[in-house]
């Protein structure tokens, strides 16, 4: 259906001249049609007002900014939609560009993201529901993810400037502000598990990154062998329960493993569990307990050690 169907409208001399040509200017796409007729909501006036906008736009900076990209009035279009907001809304707009690349994203995600902005909870479904009316991002209502095109994100992307990385040190600092006891207690929302790592690396925050992987490492095996050796001995074991004293070890059954034999396969299970399904930019497991266990470079594809001291340069995944 093209996107005179769409308008619920038939033959194109059925339409009013203003919105016939601002549809033939957006190149009668499904996305500038959504986005243009989003800004106009059924005012002749300001449909007018679109076409002489999308006539006048400069489609040759848009060439220049997407190179070998087809449909520039397009693009057009979807500056538009970042025009017509108010300065602060456009800058909360432009931030979700850190999200590119990642999926849906879930709505506490976003939260974090403009809490640093001064947005509550609250204030941030209100700014989040009038981008949808405006056709600036898409809403699931049954997983309740956000998400936005492709050249959604490249506009906004591209109107953000140099800035990216600061956005992603602002997303980094609402996350802190959820984890009291620091990254490793961060909230399981469905995001910061899977993403923390990309967006430390792409803030350019490599020591950091560095010391999360490596107290995920030796420190974690080393509190595992307690933890192991104490149930073992007895050590606070309640009342009524079997009681040894340290070195008084049960008799091994018949095909169990002992000491370092039964230590390696513990080891290899973990690292099996751990290194499962790892995508470039992920981390490798997401429980709280066990938040980086290794890291895939995003530019080499190789598995690099949490014990490792330094990370290795790499684009942002």
């Amino acid at each position: 259906m093209d996107a005179r169907g769409r308008l619920g409208r038939g033959p194109e001399q059925s339409l009013p001249l203003p919105v016939a040509d601002t549809l033939r200017l957006v190149g009668n796409l499904a996305l500038g049609v959504a986005t243009v007729a989003a800004l106009a909501r059924g005012d002749g006036q300001r449909w007018a007002e679109l076409a002489d906008r999308l006539r006048r736009a400069e489609l040759v900076a848009f060439e220049l900014r997407f190179p070998g990209y087809p449909h520039p009035n397009l693009l057009a279009a979807l500056q538009l939609g970042l025009d017509y907001l108010d300065p602060a809304d456009r800058e909360r707009y432009r931030e979700l560009a850190v999200f590119a690349g990642r999926g849906a994203v879930p709505r506490p995600a976003v939260e974090a993201l403009w809490a640093p902005a001064g947005l509550s909870a609250t204030d941030a479904g209100d700014l989040l529901a009038r981008f949808g009316d405006r056709a600036l991002l898409r809403h699931d209502p049954v997983t309740g993810r956000l998400d936005l095109h492709d050249l959604q994100f490249d506009v906004a992307r591209a109107d953000l400037g140099d800035s990216l990385s600061a956005v992603h040190d602002q997303l980094l600092a609402g996350y802190a502000a959820r984890c009291p006891r620091g990254w490793p207690s961060g909230p399981d929302d469905g995001y910061f598990y899977r993403h923390l790592a990309g967006h430390l690396a792409a803030a350019g925050r490599w020591d950091e990154l560095t010391e999360l992987c490596a107290r995920s490492g030796p420190q974690r095996g080393r509190a595992d062998r307690g933890q192991r050796r104490r149930r073992r001995h007895g050590a606070g074991v309640g009342p009524g329960r079997d009681r040894r004293a340290p070195g008084a070890h049960r008799p091994r059954r018949p095909g169990e493993r002992s000491g370092p034999q039964r230590g390696r396969a513990d080891r290899g299970q973990r690292q099996q569990s751990h290194g499962a399904g790892v995508g470039p930019g992920q981390l490798s497991c997401r429980s709280p307990d066990a938040i980086m266990c290794t890291y895939r470079c995003g530019s080499r594809g190789s598995m690099r050690s949490h014990s490792q001291a330094a990370m290795p340069e790499f684009a942002e995944p």
